[in-house]
């Protein structure tokens, strides 16, 4: 069997735990989209930017299990804008390093690398008018990809598209958001603006395997 890796943060990681649900990543909801034959290796944790995946050896361990012939999609982004020592990375600096220097050991293996920026936050204005919040990390992610030839999925763009057309309140569908009473395990209510749903974590699966499709050369582990 060969593996698709996923190296990224908690809008991809698995919540299986039900302490964490009704939260998901949508590496929980990708392998829907493999061929026969591909399995997912599903390595994002919460909380993780790439420099404090790489300090606390996670990538390190993603790299051994990786083989000729696997695949990974790497998504970062949301924590290394974060004020914070251990985690917090510079766009053009410490971030676009970090990447190439995970992209490029894979590679090394026989990896194929695909890079995701990060999905838009569900920040809206009280006009309607959804805010963006990712600075240069997305810019920053694709002058990485170009130096590698790495091919780049444009995910805050996509996503900040569709959320504008679905609108604030339609939009809470997809994210961990809950009106009082609505679920027994937020009684007062909860918004999180960040973190996804099953709803979104299928939508946010489904958006990356349609753009990784457009691609000139089509990624082997789709259908």
């Amino acid at each position: 069997m060969k593996q698709l890796l996923l190296l990224g943060d908690s809008t991809c990681s698995d919540k299986k735990d039900e302490t964490r649900r009704p939260e998901m990543g949508w590496g929980e909801t990708i392998g829907q989209y493999l061929a026969d034959g591909w399995i997912v290796d599903n390595r994002a944790l919460n909380g993780r930017s790439t420099k404090s995946f790489i300090d606390e050896g996670l990538f390190e361990s993603a790299l051994e299990a990786a083989n000729n012939g696997d695949a990974a999609i790497i998504q970062f982004g949301h924590n290394d804008n974060k004020p914070d020592p251990l985690r917090g990375t510079d766009p053009f600096g410490s971030y676009a390093d970090n990447l190439a220097y995970m992209a490029g050991k894979l590679m090394e293996k026989g990896v194929s690398v695909y890079f995701i920026t990060s999905i838009s936050r569900r920040h809206f204005t009280e006009d309607g008018t959804l805010i963006y919040t990712h600075g240069d990390y997305p810019a920053a992610m694709k002058y990485a990809g170009c130096k590698l030839g790495i091919p780049v999925i444009d995910l805050s763009t996509i996503t900040m598209i569709e959320l504008q057309k679905m609108g604030e309140l339609e939009s809470r569908k997809l994210y961990m958001y809950f009106e009082k009473g609505e679920l027994d395990k937020f009684p007062e209510g909860k918004i999180d603006n960040t973190h996804l749903k099953k709803a979104g974590a299928e939508w946010i699966s489904r958006l990356i395997c349609e753009e990784l499709l457009k691609l000139c050369v089509k990624p082997n582990f789709l259908k």
